[in-house]
């Protein structure tokens, strides 16, 4: 993250499409990716009782499942189908300085019979983490800044992930629709040869498809960090087509 040849491509990618790729052969073992991907389909394919029973209403920490049709995006319903999982804890309770803290707590894994779920859920959390570490410090660098100056706020993170399908569609079909994300960085291991994610372009107005690229994790900025950037670096709306 000191290579300037580096830093000055992070910047052009950062200030024009707002997403990147970012090769990650030499950085996650490959073996953790094909056991994500592999109990990411397992967790789909479960019968319905097994997943309504993890269902995310019944986690405070919201954690577990969602129906297709359940989330909507600019008044329009989402045709996905979704877990939510974090690193876990135990359940913690909300006080009134700090209520974000009942997002603390178990995750739900399906009763599938896949005991590799929750091992590899919780190693990816913290490989993606270590990844999303070394991003920091280079976002910090191109925009001026100490390393140190956004590392402090990062010692106990707040990190989750999700398996995300978007089943097939006649005709096209909102997925998910435009949106920015909430956080500060998003990393996504896009299905290979299937496409259907796009970004805004923020030169130019257009929708670009981001295809998928093998060995690679999508990454754009959420709205936090542009917040923090003082808006040089922007968090571009993206959505899912069907």
């Amino acid at each position: 993250h000191s290579d300037p040849s580096a830093l000055a491509q992070l910047r052009e990618s950062l200030t024009t499409l707002g997403f990147l790729y970012l090769d990650y052969s030499n950085v996650v073992p490959p073996e953790l990716i094909e056991g994500i991907r592999e109990s990411a389909a397992k967790s789909f394919e479960c019968p319905l009782a097994v997943k309504q029973a993890v269902h995310n209403s019944k986690s405070k920490a919201f954690r577990g499942w969602s129906n297709l049709g359940e989330e909507v995006t600019n008044h329009e319903t989402d045709l996905k189908e979704s877990y939510d999982f974090a690193f876990e804890s135990e359940q913690q309770e909300p006080s009134r300085d700090e209520p974000w803290r009942v997002m603390k707590g178990p995750n739900e894994y399906p009763g599938n019979g896949d005991d590799l779920l929750r091992p590899r859920v919780q190693e990816y959390l913290t490989q993606l983490s270590r990844v999303s570490h070394i991003l920091l410090q280079s976002i910090a660098q191109i925009l001026d800044r100490n390393p140190q100056d956004l590392s402090q706020y990062f010692k106990d993170p707040y990190a989750y992930m999700r398996f995300i399908k978007y089943p097939a569609s006649k005709g096209e079909k909102q997925g998910v629709g435009p949106h920015t994300d909430l956080g500060f960085l998003t990393l996504i291991l896009q299905q290979e040869n299937v496409s259907g994610l796009q970004a805004l372009s923020l030169v130019g107005n257009e929708w670009v498809p981001i295809e998928p690229v093998p060995n690679t994790f999508v990454v754009n900025i959420g709205d936090v960090l542009q917040s923090w950037s003082g808006n040089v670096l922007r968090a571009t709306p993206h959505r899912v087509i069907n």
